[in-house]
C-alpha cells in the first residue's frame, strides 16, 4: 500500500480524531491524499499562522495601551482631586 493510500485509510479510520486536528494539519493531510503540493500547503499554513499571530499581538498591544491610558487618567484625576482639596 503506498503512502497516500495509507494516509487516506488512516484518515477514514480515525475520522473523529481527524476532526480534532488543527486546520493546518488537516490541510497537509488532505494535500497528501489529494496529491497536491504539500510544500505550498505548508507555506500557506505558515502565512496564515503568522498573520494570526501578528493580529493577536497588535490586539494585545492595543489593549495594553488602553489599560495604560486608563491608569494614567485615574492617577491624574486622583491627584487633581487631591490638589483641589488642599487648595480649597
Amino acid at each position: 500500500m503506498e503512502c497516500r493510500e495509507q494516509v487516506s485509510q488512516f484518515k477514514r479510520e480515525h475520522l473523529n480524531s481527524f476532526e480534532k486536528l488543527d486546520l493546518a494539519t488537516k490541510s497537509i493531510l488532505n494535500a497528501i491524499v489529494d496529491q497536491q503540493d504539500v510544500f505550498q500547503v505548508v507555506h500557506e499554513a505558515q502565512l496564515t499562522l503568522t498573520k494570526t499571530l501578528h493580529e493577536d499581538t497588535m490586539r494585545n498591544i492595543d489593549d495594553t495601551r488602553q489599560d495604560i491610558i486608563r491608569e494614567i487618567e485615574v492617577i491624574v484625576v486622583s491627584r487633581l482631586s487631591t490638589l483641589m482639596l488642599i487648595l480649597f
